[in-house]
Parts: structure tokens; C-alpha cells; sequence
């Protein structure tokens, strides 16, 4: 069902000592980096695909670290500096914070089907069009300055990074984990049900974790 992994486009050849050792990878780099590059470029193809370590940098620090973790990390550390690390009450929601609720109420089911499919790459974009999303709707809401909005924001915010975490955990699975606890969930995401990532299952009221950058 897949092609070959090339590396800088040259066959991966251990005699030739053109190959990179998994042991000496995980040695300088989270594994979690490896799979989520991996899956990134992976289509569900024989065609070829190409190990480089320019692509591998820009994906990591432009998708995974500034898009993902950045929402992620800005989203909980603002809730804790705010309102002390528990969940805001929300307010009345604004047709802004309705669509954010749908984006929520549907990534379940459009990740889901796509890895039922195969799918990684388009998957993993999916989610990535969904974390963007949710930059730009915290960026626009501006909780730092809105003070009458910045509950609501919050609220949506936090369970958006819950649904980021379960949706993800194919992934990049030791992260989430880490996300997880962030949170102060219970239990381990392992043992979430996949459709609760479509659920709002975080109540005002809720302490997070110990937040810290990913």
C-alpha cells in the first residue's frame, strides 16, 4: 500500500551508510517529531516518499510547534493567569462562537473517516486546518482586551484543546498525553472514546493541570 522512503531522494542504503538509525534519531529528537513528519507526507500511495531534513525542520516548527502548540499553550496558560487555572463560565454566545461549537461538533466524525480510509496525510491536515481555526478565533476574540467576551472565548478555547488532544493521539500519542494532563482530565486519553472529541466535555468549574510549553 506505500512506496519507498527516500532520503534527501537517494534510496536509503545502510551499506552506503545513507540511512538515519531510529535509535540515533530518538537520541536527539521527541519520537513524536518523527511521526507526525512521517504521517505529513505519507500519502495512501506507492508513490515515493522523501525524508528531508529541510522539510522536516519547517514542519515541525511552522505546523506542530507555532500552529499547534502555540493554540494549545496560549489558550490553557491564559486561563490559568486569568481565572487561576478554572474554566470560565461562558456567556452568550455570539455567531462567531457558534461556528467554533460547529467546527468542534464535527471533527470527530471528518478525521475519523479519513483515517478509517487510510488516510494520514489528509487526516492530519484536517487537523491542522482545524488548530488553525482556532488560532485565528482566539486571535480575533482578543480575550486579553475583551474582558466581557473573554469567558465564552475561554471556554470554547479550553474544550477545543481537549478535542485537539484526542483527535491527535494516532499522532503523536506521548504528546497528547502531556495535553491531557495539562487539562487535569482523569484517567488516560487512551481510553477516550473517539466520538467525545466532538463533545463539550469540559464544565466551568474545571482546574486545569500544571501548564507548561510542549
Amino acid at each position: 500500500t506505500r512506496g519507498h522512503l527516500m532520503l534527501h531522494n537517494q534510496k536509503v542504503s545502510k551499506s552506503r551508510n545513507w540511512y538515519i538509525g531510529l535509535r540515533d534519531f530518538i537520541s536527539a529528537f521527541n519520537p513524536d517529531y518523527l511521526r507526525f513528519y512521517i504521517a505529513s507526507i505519507t500519502t495512501y500511495s506507492q508513490v515515493d516518499i522523501n525524508f528531508d531534513w529541510n522539510a522536516f525542520a519547517e514542519k515541525i516548527n511552522s505546523e506542530l510547534i507555532a500552529n499547534i502548540g502555540n493554540f494549545i499553550n496560549r489558550a490553557l496558560s491564559f486561563v490559568q493567569k486569568t481565572f487561576l487555572g478554572r474554566v470560565p463560565e461562558p456567556l452568550k454566545y455570539d455567531s462567531e462562537d457558534k461556528d467554533c461549537i460547529s467546527e468542534i461538533e464535527r471533527i470527530a466524525d471528518e478525521v475519523g473517516c479519513l483515517l478509517s480510509e487510510n488516510e494520514l496525510d489528509k487526516a492530519l491536515k484536517r487537523i491542522l486546518k482545524f488548530t488553525t481555526y482556532f488560532n485565528q478565533y482566539f486571535q480575533r476574540k482578543q480575550p486579553w482586551s475583551n474582558k466581557t467576551t473573554a469567558s465564552t472565548t475561554l471556554f470554547i478555547a479550553v474544550n477545543g484543546v481537549r478535542s485537539i488532544a484526542i483527535i491527535l493521539e494516532p499522532f503523536i500519542p506521548s504528546s497528547c498525553e502531556k495535553i491531557w494532563s495539562q487539562l487535569g482530565m482523569s484517567g488516560s486519553i487512551h481510553e477516550q472514546q473517539w466520538k467525545s472529541a466532538s463533545q463539550m466535555k469540559i464544565a466551568a468549574g474545571h482546574i486545569l493541570g500544571n501548564i507548561q510549553p510542549l
